[in-house]
């Protein structure tokens, strides 16, 4: 895949909190809360990836390893000025080459039901559904569960 020009992949910085936590707000009904997105960068130190070009940050990617060989995709967005433009993939792309150096061998998350567009990029890096989650989000919306093996995603 190519990298679009200018674009950046490296680990999560303090600094880079508040640029995150307006892509958050922009992003989603329910936003973390910049003191969460703050915990996760902490306990997540190789799993929480930020995506940059000339005019900052653009995407993030927040991830963590359960059970020591289970990947879990928390959280991704991009800019809204930034989107289909590859970036998401290349976050995805690098958490699990991440994911595959730290010996993780499944990867997860969960994705809402009515947001197809996430849906269908999921399964163009080899995510299979594997389960609903009824009421799952804090609006009752079902999220549906998706898993695939590092070897395989990408």
């Amino acid at each position: 895949m190519e990298i679009p020009f200018g674009l950046t992949v490296r680990l999560v910085r303090e600094n880079d909190l508040p640029a995150i936590f307006r892509i958050e707000e922009r992003s989603f009904t329910y936003p973390y809360p910049l003191g969460y997105l703050r915990f996760l960068a902490k306990v997540n130190p190789y799993t929480f990836l930020v995506a940059e070009n000339q005019s900052g940050v653009v995407g993030y990617l927040i991830a963590d390893i359960r059970y020591r060989s289970e990947g879990h995709i928390i959280s991704i967005a991009v800019r809204e000025d930034e989107r289909r433009k590859g970036i998401a993939k290349l976050l995805i792309r690098s958490v699990t080459s991440e994911f595959r150096k730290l010996g993780v061998r499944l990867v997860r998350l969960e994705v809402r039901a009515g947001n197809l567009a996430a849906i269908n990029l999921y399964r163009s890096m080899g995510y299979e559904e594997v389960g609903i989650m009824s009421g799952y989000y804090r609006d009752g919306e079902d999220a549906i569960e998706m898993v695939a093996k590092t070897e395989d995603a990408g």
